[in-house]
């Protein structure tokens, strides 16, 4: 079978999965506890990039019981299990997601990040990955089972979309957004939901957001603001555009920022064709005295060459542009309201109750 058939195939094998969807389908199709109890725990706590691989191996498996849901490279004995990915899974769930009307744009390539680099989910990837990848584990034992029983391939994968669309349910999320707000509450309040999250997602959605609504209301910045999921692969965390050509290209950092992110963002600013960048982190993270210097020195080096790069604390910009901005009762309700559009499309869900839930306290 070619891949452009397999893939057909799997995305057919994915659709009549969901069309025989029902509140006891695990049971009927008589899969075991121990294999719908791994599936509720991925699906539930675990990364999304574990729950897409899982959707998409398995669903190989379901095409063809020859294929190997463990396997993760081609040059393993396995299928290009990215590309399958690309053509079939990421589409069907795009498309449930219209349909339950949810915000979701499931990750570009899911395959990218080094967990699916290696050969093989086995015991000891576990033990290598299980630390910092949630969900491991879980992943480890759907594929194991329907590696042993092909047969269980079919029921499993219909078991996965069961609980994703239960998900997509629960990401109806209602932002009850003040009708009024001053800056240091808001400040305040977005400082605590920062503090709250793992990672640079949070900081990120914020930063965008921050970026967009600087853009429409100060004006003769950047006429749109291009963004993406949270775990894209894509090398910039933003764009902002000027008449559809690159104006700033933005990095968000969530780690103490080095000479080597400024040197790669230059880089990036070259390729895109875009004048200006900007690399957007929080306080904690502002460069040592002895790497601002060095740092200095490079940005004031590529502004010869006509590259301007600024190094912007979200913190001082929350307070400062925030004021800025803050010319009537509805301005800050809009910049939230902003923040919250653009968790809803590129943002976990996580975040986005966190931030409801942090709201309601207002």
């Amino acid at each position: 079978m070619t891949p452009q058939a397999l893939a057909a195939k799997m995305t057919e094998h994915m659709k009549n999965a969901l069309s025989r969807l029902s509140p006891s389908s695990s049971k009927e199709y008589n899969l075991p506890v121990s294999l719908r109890t791994a599936c509720e725990e991925l699906v539930s706590g675990g990364k999304e990039t574990a729950r897409l691989v899982a959707i998409t191996n398995v669903a190989g498996c379901s095409v063809n019981p020859e294929i190997r849901p463990d396997l993760l490279q081609a040059q393993a004995g396995g299928v290009d299990f990215r590309s399958l990915y690309k053509k079939s899974t990421r589409p069907t769930l795009i498309d449930l997601a219209e349909k339950a009307e949810v915000k979701w744009t499931p990750s570009a390539d899911p395959y990218v990040s080094n967990p699916y680099r290696e050969h093989q989910i086995d015991e000891d990837w576990v033990a290598r990955r299980g630390n910092k990848l949630p969900g491991a584990n879980s992943l480890h034992q759907i594929v194991s089972s329907v590696r042993r029983e092909p047969d269980l391939a079919f029921a499993v994968l219909i078991e996965l979309f069961g609980l994703e669309i239960k998900r997509l349910q629960s990401a109806k999320i209602t932002y009850r957004i003040p009708p009024k707000l001053t800056v240091p509450v808001l400040g305040r309040m977005l400082s605590a939901w920062l503090n709250d999250g793992t990672g640079g997602k949070r900081l990120e959605s914020a930063s965008v957001a921050l970026l967009r609504y600087v853009g429409t209301t100060l004006g003769d910045k950047w006429s749109e603001v291009i963004s993406h999921h949270v775990n894209d692969p894509t090398p910039y965390d933003a764009m902002c555009m000027r008449k559809s050509k690159a104006h700033t290209l933005v990095e968000v950092k969530d780690q103490p920022l080095t000479k080597d992110f400024v040197t790669n963002l230059a880089d990036q600013m070259v390729e895109a064709g875009a004048s200006r960048g900007m690399l957007l982190t929080r306080a904690r993270w502002l460069p040592e005295a002895q790497d601002r210097k060095e740092i200095e020195k490079y940005i004031q080096d590529r502004a010869v060459l006509g590259l301007r790069i600024e190094i912007v604390s979200v913190d001082e910009a929350l307070i400062y542009w925030l004021a800025l901005l803050d010319t009537d009762d509805e301005s800050l309700p809009d910049f939230l309201s902003s923040l919250t559009k653009e968790l809803d499309q590129h943002g976990e869900l996580a975040d986005r109750v966190a931030l409801a839930n942090t709201l309601r306290e207002l």
